[in-house]
Order: C-alpha cells, then sequence, then structure tokens
C-alpha cells in the first residue's frame, strides 16, 4: 500500500516547510485517518514557518466546529502555544508569560497522565517535543517509550543523545533501521548520532548523505547545522561558517544558528563579541546557552576581583 503522506512527513521533520505545505494542498483523500494526519502535519508546518497565530484561529475555528478538539489537534494546540511564547519569552521577561507557560506545560502534564488522551501517537510525539525543549529528557522519553513511527525513533535517539546515553541511541537506531533503514528521517537521524558521538571514520559518509539530503529537501536550517556540524569535526571551519551564513539567511534570529556562528568563529580566533554576539543578545536575550555564559563571566569576573582586593 502506497504512503501518501511519506514526502510530507519528510519535509516536515526536516524543516522544509513551505513545500511541505504545497504538496499537502495538491493531495486528495477519502480515507477520514490520511485526512487528519494530513491536516495535522499542514499545521505543524505553519507553526514551523512562525504563523502560530494562524493556527491557534484555525484550531480555534475547528473546536467551535467539533465541539472538542481530537487528541491530536490538542497536542497541535500546545505546541502552537508553547512556541509562541518561547519566541515572546526570549526576548521578554514578562511574569505574565512564565505564568501561561506554565499553564501550558500542567495542561501538557495532564493529557499524558490521561489515558483518554496518552495513547494517541501524535500528541505522544508533539508531547515530547515540548519536554525536550523545556530540558525534561525523562518525560519525554516517558512519550516516546516503544516508538510506533520514524519520529518517534528520532526523537527518542535525540534524547538518549541529549542525557549522554549513547549506548541506548545506538541501540535505538538499530532498531529504527531495521524498520526503515533507506528513510530519510533515519538517514538524518543516523548522521546526528555519528555527528554528535564525533565518530571520525564515519564523519564524511554522513556529510555526503547530509549533501544529499540538502539536494533532495532543501538547504533547511536543520540540515545546514548538521552539515556545519560535520564539518567542524573535520577541521573545516571556514566551511563550516559558510554553511552557517547560508543558514541564517532562512532565519536571521535562529538562535541555534547564531549559537554555532560563536562556536566556529571561536574555533576561528575571531572575536566573540561581534555581530552575531550582539544578533543574538537582540533576538534572545533570555537563551539558557546566552544565560549560561553570562553566569560564567559573572562568575569570573566576581572571582577576579576577589583576587585582585587580597593582592
Amino acid at each position: 500500500m502506497v504512503d501518501e503522506l511519506l514526502v510530507l512527513r519528510n519535509n516536515l521533520f526536516l524543516g522544509n516547510y513551505n513545500e511541505c505545505i504545497t504538496q499537502a494542498a495538491e493531495i486528495l483523500t477519502d480515507d477520514d485517518k490520511v485526512k487528519l494526519e494530513l491536516r495535522v502535519i499542514e499545521l505543524r508546518a505553519q507553526i514551523g514557518l512562525g504563523e502560530t497565530d494562524v493556527v491557534l484561529e484555525e484550531l480555534e475555528l475547528e473546536d467551535k466546529k467539533s465541539n472538542g478538539l481530537k487528541p491530536q489537534f490538542l497536542g497541535v494546540k500546545l505546541l502552537a502555544e508553547y512556541s509562541d511564547l518561547v519566541d515572546q519569552s526570549l526576548s521578554s521577561s514578562s511574569a505574565d508569560l512564565k505564568k501561561k507557560k506554565a499553564s501550558i506545560l500542567s495542561t501538557l502534564d495532564d493529557y499524558m497522565n490521561d489515558p483518554t488522551k496518552n495513547q494517541n501517537n501524535i500528541l505522544l510525539t508533539l508531547s515530547a517535543i515540548i519536554y525536550n525543549l523545556e530540558g525534561r529528557h525523562m518525560d519525554a522519553l516517558r512519550c516516546v517509550h516503544g516508538p510506533s513511527s520514524l519520529e518517534m525513533f528520532s526523537i527518542q535517539i535525540a534524547t538518549f543523545l541529549f542525557i549522554n546515553r549513547e549506548d541506548l541511541a545506538l541501540s535505538s537506531l538499530k532498531l529504527m533501521i531495521d524498520l526503515s533503514d533507506v528513510s530519510s528521517i533515519t538517514q538524518y537521524t543516523k548522521a546526528l548520532v555519528h555527528i554528535k558521538m564525533g565518530e571520525l571514520e564515519l564523519i564524511e559518509e554522513e556529510y555526503a548523505q547530509l549533501l544529499q539530503l540538502s539536494k533532495k529537501y532543501g538547504h533547511t536550517i536543520s540540515i545546514l547545522n548538521l552539515m556545519a556540524a560535520a564539518l567542524v569535526l573535520q577541521d573545516r571551519f571556514e566551511e563550516a561558517e559558510k554553511v552557517l551564513l547560508k543558514a541564517l539567511t532562512k532565519n536571521a534570529k535562529h538562535p541555534e544558528t547564531l549559537i554555532n556562528l560563536l562556536l566556529v568563529q571561536d574555533f576561528r580566533g575571531k572575536d566573540r563579541n561581534n555581530v552575531y554576539s550582539k544578533k543574538l543578545s537582540k533576538a534572545c536575550p533570555n537563551h539558557p546557552w546566552l544565560l549560561s555564559i553570562q553566569n560564567q563571566e559573572s562568575i569570573f569576573d566576581e572571582q577576579a576581583s576577589r583576587f585582585l582586593q587580597s593582592s
């Protein structure tokens, strides 16, 4: 049986959101299950493009029309609300935003404890994404325990890498490859594992695979950032910087791209307090990475001051 949504899922996962929406509009089906997943994919692609307000408006209409949202749409709604608040909170420390975020996470926890909702794979997938963004990796793993889709496998593997369990990531990757070794999602995830683990003998091969994915799905931010990581491991810092600059043209405020640019320029001996540092500070003053650096600098300044006073 032909999987009508395979290419759509690949485009969504790899971040080719515009193409995903374009292709979704061309799919005609009478299968209610396919229609539902198709709609979820469209809405998630809109979230990826930053159109959270549009998504929330559409879900409000769906809620009224259907007298309540299906679990799949509840997950999309939470992801849209969370994404919208994260974008705002990176540039604002408003107590009101923190309160709203706490409310979203509380609702998410309630869903995960509700047996009428916590069996839905789409809701579980989106919940795991949010939990990982919050750094609640064990909660994310509970959502994707016994993965039933390639995306769930990929999230599980990425989460194992977050908690430094490369052994579990490799075991899960083997199962994913057994399920579908030619899938684009599997190929990307395999490259992620080998690059994150610094498997130098495999880096060139994985870089070539990422190039193939970029030709097929476009130069998306996620592919370009992983390509840059592969180049860094090969000490090809100038090329890595060029790749990241290309990623920056996709989204000039993308925090991970800006952070990776700063790190690459560090490797190249460039001044960290440059234009990208200023861009990151302006676009995302409350990003965890930036706050961590500022905290370390504060501790250093404090210790240096004490040393000078005692000398």
